[in-house]
């Protein structure tokens, strides 16, 4: 799936002030188109990757060009409003107006799914407080289907995000936030979290549903383990990665499996549940090697002490194969299945146990029930995650039994005119 990659089309609403230098598309590796606000329109802006409507934008002219604005999102745009959202503008999110005590400013991420936005972030470097200049703060964003990002002390949505349904858009706004600073310190705060932002959308168009090609998809959390692996040689063609946030029912549905790697978001793991089943029902096979937060309903998690050294000193683990194992996947050897685990698992009731500690507690399970046509592989084994961070090659012998076992249970589809091409 090795393409040569484009730069981000990035459309900057101008409403007529001297903002080039700020957002020079060279600053950042994006292709900047900008768009008079008088000029702003739907056939202007589909073509671009995201839309970012910057601080100080005229939000009475703003708000006579909602409807292009929306159908820009219905249709999976992006757009980054970086100086509050004002009345009228966008209909699903607003800013209010609340006092801010700048000396007690302090900024905390929450806990709702989108927390690789601060990888690296200072969130210290943020906030305005004396002899520092942060982001300026005055006041708040509501709406009813606004998800925190970034919440201050007083528990104030600082920074948040909206979703447009499964294949739509998506917005990011701030609380009057001055971003991104013009400045020549790539480390700045406001610069990473600008740069985490262009990057999120460059990943969500690389894995989008109309580039999918492989049926095994890998859904990653944008770290360098899972990056490395789907970079790697052995199993780069083989898989089709995808970022958790783009993930819908209709590729879950047409896919032969779809991988949960160690290191994935707890958080979203749960509130994508109800898409795994729906895929599960219809025959793809799910592979599991992240149960942290017992998202897996009917399986309760319990956290172990890793043991990292095995491999250096060659010692057996703490590993009973049960009888099962070698008739899901004939021919491989036990070596395969012994590395070290991250945790073990009660569960699930209807489950096959296929690789236990000696204390009876589950590793490794297969999940079949009569009304599924596919599958689930339950196990806290950390295969690709290992892989990928290149310390233990030998998980390639699982990697491939697994994809083995996934392709010969390969479902009989009826072709959809709803699944990706």
């Amino acid at each position: 799936m090795s393409e040569i990659e484009k730069p981000l089309r990035v459309a900057i609403i101008d409403c007529g002030i001297d903002l080039q230098k700020l957002y020079n598309g060279a600053r950042h590796g994006y292709m900047a188109i900008w768009v008079a606000v008088a000029d702003l329109s739907f056939n202007a802006i589909e073509d671009c990757d995201i839309v970012i409507i910057p601080a100080g934008s005229d939000s009475t002219l703003l708000a006579t060009k909602l409807e292009h604005l929306q159908r820009y999102l219905r249709h999976g745009g992006w757009l980054f409003s970086f100086d509050g959202v004002a009345d009228g503008v966008l209909e699903n999110v607003r800013w209010r107006h609340t006092p801010t005590n700048y000396k007690k400013q302090h900024f905390s991420v929450a806990n709702t799914g989108f927390q690789s936005l601060l990888s690296f972030v200072d969130l210290n470097g943020l906030v305005t407080k004396d002899g520092i200049k942060g982001w300026w703060c005055e006041g708040e964003l509501v709406g009813e289907h606004l998800i925190p990002l970034i919440v201050d002390a007083d528990n104030r949505v600082i920074a948040g995000v909206v979703n447009f349904g499964a294949n739509g858009g998506r917005l990011f706004a701030t609380a009057a936030a001055r971003l991104p600073l013009f400045s020549s310190e790539p480390m700045l705060a406001a610069n990473v979290f600008f740069r985490n932002l262009l990057k999120s959308r460059s990943d969500s168009i690389k894995f989008r549903p109309d580039r999918i090609q492989e049926k095994h998809l890998y859904l990653h959390a944008g770290n360098f383990a899972h990056r490395s692996f789907l970079a790697s040689n052995e199993f780069g063609g083989r898989f089709s990665g995808i970022h958790w946030t783009c993930l819908d029912g209709d590729l879950a549905c047409s896919a032969d499996s779809i991988w949960i790697p160690w290191e994935s978001n707890a958080t979203s793991l749960q509130r994508l549940w109800p898409t795994f089943q729906q895929a599960v029902s219809s025959g793809t096979t799910l592979i599991i090697e992240d149960l942290r937060g017992s998202w897996l309903p009917g399986v309760c998690w319990h956290p172990r002490p890793v043991d990292s050294n095995w491999w250096r000193e060659e010692r057996r683990l703490d590993l009973v194969t049960e009888s099962r194992l070698s008739e899901v996947f004939p021919g491989v050897s036990e070596r395969a299945f012994f590395w070290h685990y991250h945790g073990v698992f009660d569960g699930p009731e209807s489950g096959t146990p296929l690789l236990k500690t000696s204390e009876g507690m589950s590793v490794l399970s297969l999940l079949q029930k009569s009304e599924w046509k596919g599958q689930m592989l339950v196990s806290t084994l950390d295969a690709t995650f290992e892989y990928g961070v290149g310390r233990i090659k030998e998980t390639r012998d699982y990697i491939n039994a697994v994809l083995t076992f996934a392709d010969a249970n390969r479902p009989k589809r009826e072709p959809s005119t709803n699944a990706p091409h």
